[in-house]
C-alpha cells in the first residue's frame, strides 16, 4: 500500500493512494481532497501501479515540490520523499507486511529506490505523525544549498535530537572503504565510536538494520568492535541515491539493550533517505566547483575547447610525452630601455594592456599560452593533442599578433603615450610537455631544445619582423604572407647555421 501523510491545511491526514492515478487537489471532485487556499482545484497527479509511483504537477498557480524544489515534470516517488501541495507539506511513504526484523531497500529497472517497510500497528500512527512532523522539518533544512561540512554538521546535529543514542555517526565511502565524516556522542579513548561489523553489512547489503541485544546475537555477538566497545543495541541505514552508495548512518546505545523500536528504525531509513539527498547535492556543488575552478586554471593558458576537452577528460593525468609542436615567441624590442622612462605601476599597465589582445590572438588560433617571461610571451601548438595545422595557425596568429600591434600603437600615439615594437620567432620540433607541480597548483610546459631555438629566431628578428625556421616552413600548407630567405644564421648554443624564412606580412 501506498499513503500520504498530510501535514497542515485542515490538520493532519493519512490517505491511501488507489490504484491508478490520484488526483490532489481542492476540488470535491479530485482522488484527494485537501481544502486549502494554495491549492489549485487539480493540483497534482499521483499515479501509483502497487509498486511504483511517479507524480506530476498539473499546471498549478503555487506549484508543487518535490524534495525542496518546485517541479513541472514527471518524478518517480521513493519511500519517505518529501513532497509540497502549494503550502501543503506531505511525505510519501509505502507500507509492506514483511515478517522480516530489516527494512530492505529493493532495487529494478524501473524505480530508483523503493523501501519496503513493515505494517504499522494503529497504537504507533500518533507517534508517526510526531515523527513525520519532525522529519519535515529535517526536510526543510537540509533541502537548503550548503557546503559537504555544514550538511554533515546538520546531519548528524539533527539526528542526534531524534534519536535516544549514545553515539551516532555518519561514515561515507571512499571507494569500497568507508571513513568517518562526522560523529557526536560518548566514544572512549581508543574506539571507532561505530561497530565495524554492523557497518560493513548495511553498506555491503544495501539493507537497513536493527540489533536488539548485540550480546545475544549469534552473528554479531562475537565481533571484536562489538564486544570492545560493549555496545548493546545498534542501527544502521544506508545513505544511497540513485543507485549511488554514499556511506552509511550508524547510532548505538552502551547502556540498554532493545533502546530503538521498530519506529526508530523506520525513522532512521527515511532520515537517511533525506541526508543522503543533501549529502549528494552537497557533492555534486562540490564537484561543480571543483571542475570551475579547474576549467578557470585551463582557460588561463589553452584555448576554450581544449580546455573542455581536458575538463571533460575522466582525469586530468596529462604524462609528459614527447610531442612535434610549433612555438612561437614573442618580445618587445627595448624593453629595458623604455621600462627604464616608465614608473613600475605604468610599465604594469603597459604590459597588462599589450598581453590582453595578444593572448586573445593565441586562443583564437588555437593555441595554447604556456607561459610570460618578463615582456615576452611563449606560445604552442599541437600541445596537449596534436595538430596537424599546428604551423599555420602559428603563423597566422604571429601576423595577427603584429596587426595587434599595429592598432594599440595607433590608439597609444593618439594619448600620447609611447609605442612600442614586437619581433617574434617560430619554430617547429620535438619536445617533451607535461604537467609539472601538483594537482592544486598544475603547470604545464614544453622542455627540450626545440624551445630555445624558437627563442633565439625571436632574437634574430628585428623590431615589427617574423622570422620562422625551415621547420616551421615545411610544414605550411597555406600562405601567411610572402617568404624571404635569410642567409644562413649562427645562433647561441648551435653549431650549424640555421635555415631562417622573414614573413613579409605587411604586404596585401
Amino acid at each position: 500500500m501506498a499513503h500520504l501523510v498530510i501535514q497542515g491545511g485542515d490538520g493532519q491526514a493519512r490517505f491511501e493512494l488507489a490504484q491508478g492515478k490520484n488526483v490532489v487537489g481542492r476540488s470535491d471532485e479530485a482522488d484527494i481532497t485537501i481544502k486549502h487556499n494554495t491549492l489549485s482545484r487539480r493540483h497534482t497527479e499521483i499515479s501509483w501501479d502497487g509498486d511504483h509511483a511517479t507524480m506530476i504537477d498539473l499546471g498549478s498557480k503555487n506549484g508543487t515540490f518535490f524534495l525542496g524544489l518546485r517541479t513541472k515534470k514527471t518524478v518517480k516517488l521513493s519511500h519517505g520523499d518529501t513532497l509540497k501541495f502549494g503550502d501543503i507539506e506531505a511525505i510519501f511513504y509505502v507500507e509492506e507486511i514483511s515478517a522480516a526484523g530489516s527494512i530492505n531497500m529493493t532495487r529494478d529497472l524501473g524505480v530508483e529506490r523503493t523501501w519496503a517497510i513493515e505494517e504499522l500497528g494503529a497504537s504507533s500512527s500518533v507517534d508517526l505523525e510526531t515523527r513525520l512532523r519532525v522529519l519535515l522539518r529535517v526536510s526543510e533544512v537540509l533541502a537548503t544549498p550548503a557546503p559537504m561540512a555544514e550538511v554533515l554538521h546538520k546531519c548528524i546535529e539533527l539526528a542526534g535530537t531524534i534519536f535516544a543514542a549514545d553515539r551516532l555517526t555518519i561514515l561515507l565511502a571512499e571507494g569500497d572503504d568507508l571513513r568517518v565524516a562526522a560523529a557526536v556522542g560518548n566514544v572512549r579513548e581508543g574506539e571507532r565510536g561505530y561497530s565495524r561489523a554492523i557497518v560493513d553489512r548495511v553498506f555491503g547489503s544495501d539493507t537497513a538494520m536493527r540489533f536488539d541485544d548485540l550480546r545475544a546475537d549469534r552473528i554479531t555477538g562475537e565481533a571484536h568492535s562489538i564486544r570492545i566497545q560493549d555496545i548493546r543495541c545498534a542501527m544502521a541505514a544506508p545513505l544511497a541515491r540513485e543507485g549511488k552508495r554514499l556511506g552509511v548512518l550508524y547510532v548505538d546505545n552502551l547502556v540498554a539493550a532493545r533502546s530503538f523500536t521498530d519506529d526508530d528504525l523506520q525513522m532512521l531509513v527515511a532520515f537517511a533517505n533525506q541526508g543522503a539527498v543533501a549529502l549528494d547535492n552537497a557533492l555534486m556543488r562540490a564537484e561543480l566547483e571543483d571542475t570551475a575552478v579547474l576549467h578557470r586554471t585551463l582557460m588561463r593558458f589553452f584555448p576554450p575547447a581544449t580546455a573542455r576537452r581536458l575538463v571533460e577528460q575522466p582525469s586530468l593525468d596529462i604524462s609528459t610525452t614527447e610531442m612535434e609542436v610549433t612555438i612561437l615567441f614573442s618580445d618587445i624590442v627595448g624593453f629595458t630601455k623604455l621600462s627604464s622612462t616608465l614608473k613600475p605601476i605604468e610599465v604594469l599597465a603597459l604590459l597588462n594592456e599589450y598581453f590582453t589582445p595578444m593572448a586573445q590572438v593565441v586562443f583564437a588560433n588555437g593555441g595554447t599560452l604556456e607561459k610570460y617571461i618578463g615582456d615576452a610571451l611563449m606560445a604552442v601548438w599541437g600541445a596537449p593533442f596534436p595538430q596537424p595545422d599546428g604551423a599555420d595557425l602559428a603563423l597566422n596568429a604571429a601576423v595577427e599578433m603584429q596587426q595587434a600591434l599595429d592598432r594599440m600603437n595607433a590608439m597609444w600615439r593618439e594619448r600620447g603615450a609611447p609605442e612600442i615594437a614586437m619581433h617574434i620567432g617560430i619554430h617547429t620540433g620535438k619536445v617533451a610537455f607535461g604537467q609539472i607541480g601538483t594537482d592544486r597548483y598544475l603547470q604545464f610546459a614544453t622542455i627540450g631544445d626545440a624551445t630555445n631555438v624558437a627563442a633565439r629566431i625571436c632574437d634574430v628578428a628585428d623590431a615589427d619582423q617574423i622570422v620562422i625556421s625551415a621547420d616551421t616552413r615545411a610544414r605550411l600548407t597555406r600562405a601567411s604572407g610572402t617568404l624571404e630567405a635569410l642567409p644562413p644564421t649562427h645562433v647561441k648554443g648551435k653549431t650549424a647555421a640555421l635555415e631562417l624564412y622573414r614573413v613579409d606580412w605587411e604586404s596585401p
